[in-house]
């Protein structure tokens, strides 16, 4: 049986970081939750994806 390798590297932009940072300072200091919909849409076309087969 053939043996098949896959790999699968994940990048983040720079801002990522500091986005979630401040999205965490100003829920913090408005007392009110965050839209995690639009949080997670804004994070997830920060990330690249690429996928390989060896």
């Amino acid at each position: 049986m053939a043996t098949c390798t896959m790999t699968v590297s994940v990048k983040r932009s720079w801002w990522v970081i500091p986005y979630l940072r401040a999205c965490m300072l100003f829920a913090w200091l408005t007392g009110m939750e965050p839209d995690e919909e639009k949080i997670a849409a804004t994070v997830t076309r920060a990330m690249k994806i690429r996928m390989g087969r060896k």
